[in-house]
């Protein structure tokens, strides 16, 4: 099926999936935008899918990964984001495939930049150390500054008047 440079625009519509027996797939060169549908991947006979040149966004669904005929794979110029599938057919995609899509990361082999897998999770960690750490200085700190006025508290004072009298009255008796 052949619909590009038709100046179609909307979805791609999740329906297209039903048709389990489509070899090819050109929606090219139009305006369609949204994302990739998911049931993409139901199309079991697929062996070529051309997406190039529309206004796509999101990620390319793993379902894709189960067309295991898929040869040829155009996504190129959408604005298409997040990890390139690894599995199935994506292993022998080159960058060819994913051209012009700002945000999409993966493996060296698509000469797309790393994904930072755990980046966010990584740095939450880090805060929620730190933020522990600092609770536990500061209760510590506290529990010694308490302790330390306590002590400081429970020592009984002379007073310097009673001290002086007690030195003045000390008489010497003799026997």
């Amino acid at each position: 099926m052949d619909l590009s440079w038709n100046k179609i625009s909307g979805n791609i519509q999740p329906f297209i999936g039903a048709f389990q027996c489509l070899s090819s797939l050109n929606l090219s060169i139009n305006s369609f935008e949204g994302i990739i549908p998911q049931s993409f991947g139901d199309l079991i006979a697929l062996e070529s899918i051309d997406l190039s040149y529309n206004n796509l966004f999101g990620s390319i669904p793993k379902s894709l990964e189960k067309l295991k005929y898929l040869s040829y794979l155009n996504l190129s110029f959408n604005k298409l984001s997040g990890e390139i599938p690894s599995g199935g057919p994506f292993a022998n995609f080159t960058a060819k495939s994913f051209l012009h899509n700002e945000a999409l990361c993966g493996s060296p082999y698509s000469q797309v930049p790393p994904c930072n897998h755990g980046t966010k999770k990584s740095n939450m960690k880090k805060i929620m150390l730190t933020c522990v750490v600092a609770a536990t200085v500061l209760v510590a700190a506290i529990g010694f500054l308490y302790m330390l006025r306590k002590c400081q508290q429970s020592k009984v004072r002379i007073p310097d008047s009673v001290k002086l009298l007690s030195t003045v009255e000390q008489r010497l008796i003799s026997y």
